[in-house]
Parts: C-alpha cells; structure tokens; sequence
C-alpha cells in the first residue's frame, strides 16, 4: 500500500503543474485583455471637464483683488503686474522653461562693448492697439518718464546702472575788462542792500533723462554704467514697457478701455468687481494666442 502511494505523488503533482500553469495563464490574459482596453489620454482645449463648451475661449483668473492702475511704471507685483504683462509687451520677454531673454517687441539685439551699450532692433510689424507702429522713441519716452518719477515709480532700483543724459555745458560770459587796457575802467558800483529774505527749501534737482537713444524709427541705444550682460533679462520687467502717449492717460477722466496697448490682449470692460481683456487683432502675433478672453474674478 505505501508503494502505491508512492507511484501515485508523481502523477498528482503533475497534474497540479497543469492546473496552476493553466490558472496562471488565464489570469494574465485577463490582465492583458484589460491593459488593452484602457483608454488613452486625449489632449483638451480647457482646464477641466466641460459639459457645454462656450461661444469663446475664455480664462477666468482669480487673483486676489482688482488691478488698482494700468499704469505699467506702477506695476510692482500682481495683480497689477499680471494685467501689464498681458496688455503691453516689452523689449523682451522670459522663456517660462529656460528663463533666458527671448525676442518681443525686440527682433535681436546686440553689444559692441561686452555689455555697456546695448543695441536693440524692434520690429517693424509691432504696432499699437490703434494700429500705428510701435518706435524706438515710444520707449525713450516711456523709460524716462520712469525716471522722472523716481521713487513713486515701480521699482526704481532696477534703474541705477543706466547712464544719465548729459547736461547742457553753461553758458560762458565774456570776461571782464583787463585794468591794463586802453579802454577806461568801468566806474565802481556801491552794493545795494539786499532785502532780508526768508529762509527757504532748496529747489529739489529735475531728475535726469537716461542715456537711451531712438536711432531711426527701429533701433534703440542704451548706455549703461557698469556692464551688465543680462539687460535683455532686465527689461523683461514689466515697468520697461512702453507707452503710447505720455501717462496722462493714465490719470485721465476717460474709460480704461480706451487705453492704447501694443500686447496679446486689451482692455476690454473694467466694472468694480470684473475686468475683462480681450485678445488684441493688431498684436503682431495674434494668431499664436488660443485664448479669447482673459476675466479677472476678485476674491
């Protein structure tokens, strides 16, 4: 009887070898069968599921609170900073992977001296939300009317390494008479007395212009202190962007819409609780912008 037990173990467990590799395979056919039928991710237009997709592509951001100026000299942090960068464009702009310069407003640009003068080509397709072209002296004028605005101005620090314009050499007067001469010596003058005057503040000194130069229509120069191989970066900076007129329409009594940009987007409707922009059809690459509108939410 225990021979026979002994003959039977082989048979069995050779038959449980069958079992199990038949169990394991159907087991990996199912896993195999389900892997197949996973759907793949299928790339979207919208941030999340939409059930109607709406008549225009629109962003709804909210950032804390409404923009209190469009002025972009006084765009010192969100969310003023957000709306300038969105409805003006600069020099350059940062490249949100590498966070190098790249072109804007600006084609190319270049040094001839490692970094103390700096020669900036502009488009000639860059134009103004009314369509007129975007120039070179548009930022000379935006730029030193950042100066003169000094510490009320948006970071004025990033404004101490460009060079200041030259001042005006004073006028020589012609010098007196020379005792020694033939002519009679002018006849001496008793001094007046001078009327007691008040003390009073100094004049406080007219900021200077900066050193920037509008070479043509298409070229700006811009001299430095101190070479700086990374002002293409610098001028990223939303309160390098330029202004159509001379910041009075900031202040002014009109409708913010009526402001003229030269960004991806403009001022469309401003209320007290939502601010709308819209995709600019004059911004030299509109074609390139998938987003139709831009609505702030305060919260």
């Amino acid at each position: 009887m225990e021979q026979l037990n002994k003959n039977l173990l082989p048979a069995k467990w050779a038959r449980f070898r069958v079992y199990l590799a038949c169990a394991l395979g159907s087991m990996f056919a199912l896993v195999s069968l389900s892997c197949g039928n996973l759907d793949k991710p299928v790339s979207s237009p919208y941030y999340a599921e939409v059930v109607s997709p709406p008549a225009k592509k629109e962003f709804r951001w909210s950032n804390g609170r409404l923009p209190k100026t469009f002025d972009p000299a006084m765009a010192a942090a969100p969310p003023e900073s957000d709306v300038a960068r969105a409805i003006y464009e600069c020099l350059t702009t940062t490249d949100p992977k590498t966070l190098e310069a790249v072109p804007a407003v600006a084609e190319k640009w270049s040094t001839p001296d490692n970094g103390l003068t700096w020669n900036f080509q502009i488009r000639k397709d860059a134009v103004w939300s009314n369509g007129k072209p975007v120039k070179a002296d548009d930022f000379v004028r935006a730029w030193n009317r950042l100066a003169q605005l000094e510490d009320k101005a948006a970071h004025p620090e990033l404004l101490k390494n460009f060079a200041r314009s030259k001042a005006a050499k004073p006028e020589t007067k012609p010098s007196p008479t020379p005792w020694n001469s033939d002519e009679p010596p002018p006849p001496i003058q008793k001094p007046s007395p001078t009327p007691a005057v008040a003390a009073t503040e100094p004049a406080k000194k007219k900021p200077e212009n900066l050193d920037i130069v509008a070479q043509g229509d298409n070229v700006l120069i811009v001299h430095l202190l101190a070479a700086d191989p990374d002002l293409p970066k610098l001028v990223a900076n939303p309160i390098f962007s330029p202004v159509y007129g001379d910041g009075s329409e900031f202040t002014a009594a009109q409708p913010e819409n009526a402001i003229i940009s030269n960004g991806a987007f403009r001022l469309s409707m401003v209320t007290g609780d939502s601010l709308v922009l819209d995709r600019s059809d004059t911004y030299r690459a509109s074609s390139s912008v998938t987003i139709d509108t831009v609505r702030f939410v305060p919260a």
